[in-house]
């Protein structure tokens, strides 16, 4: 006897896999998510959506279990999801060097009280000369050179994606789309977290979701499947 095939909506898939609605739409339009479309909705086989997931690495989830990301609250499961929480995300950076992107940054982001946006541009330049902080693929991650221990007492990291490409010096020679401004409160913090993001940073779906995410809450929703995967 055949099994009868489950058939879902939009909805019950995004919750069926912890993701956005806006990102199963988004996977069906590049065509690598299987679905049908009638009358202009998408439908998806179950059996079909379970095994893309687990393809990809993503863990299905039960219908009781909470999915999503609630912006309100922060998140424990991850240090560096709680440092993005904390940080935030800039859609469109511009600039054409590296001073342009940091002075850019720095004045488009929330500081913590009494760090000024000139003095931490000040900071990263300073770091820079040291040393590029482009790690490859057309990533950076700039940081003060010391941990910020007297503004912050937890670590924040802001994503930036830069209008156009600039050329950092990287090692690999590709100039900068993405930028992870890392801001530490101790040494250990610090290591522990450039650690971290760099070890993130290999996950190709999870480099594609910090290009492609439309907010920050649509960015830790992903990110938050990307690490339960």
């Amino acid at each position: 006897m055949m099994k009868n095939r489950e058939e879902l909506d939009l909805t019950t898939t995004s919750d069926l896999l912890g993701v956005p609605t806006q990102a199963v739409a988004r996977w069906v339009r590049k065509g690598v998510l299987p679905s049908v479309t009638r009358s202009g909705k998408s439908f998806f086989d179950r059996d079909q959506v379970e095994s893309w997931a687990k393809k990809m690495g993503m863990r299905i989830r039960e219908p009781k279990a909470k999915t999503g990301f609630d912006a309100s609250t922060e998140p424990s499961s991850s240090p560096v999801l709680a440092a993005i929480h904390k940080g935030g995300l800039v859609p469109a950076l511009p600039g054409s060097t590296v001073e342009e992107v940091f002075e850019a940054l720095t004045q488009s982001i929330p500081l913590p009280e009494g760090l000024e946006p000139a003095q931490l541009c000040r900071l990263l330049l300073e770091r820079e000369k040291l040393g590029t902080t482009g790690v490859g693929d057309g990533v950076a991650m700039p940081h003060p050179r010391q941990p910020l221990s007297e503004y912050l007492k937890e670590p924040r990291i802001y994503i930036a994606r830069l209008r156009e490409p600039v050329n950092f010096s990287a090692m690999d020679g590709q100039p900068v789309s993405l930028v992870l401004l890392i801001l530490s409160c101790s040494l250990k913090n610090h290591l522990h977290t450039l650690s971290q993001v760099v070890h993130l940073l290999r996950t190709p779906k999870l480099r594609q979701d910090l290009e492609e995410a439309k907010s920050l809450e649509e960015l830790l929703v992903l990110l938050e499947a990307d690490l339960e995967a």
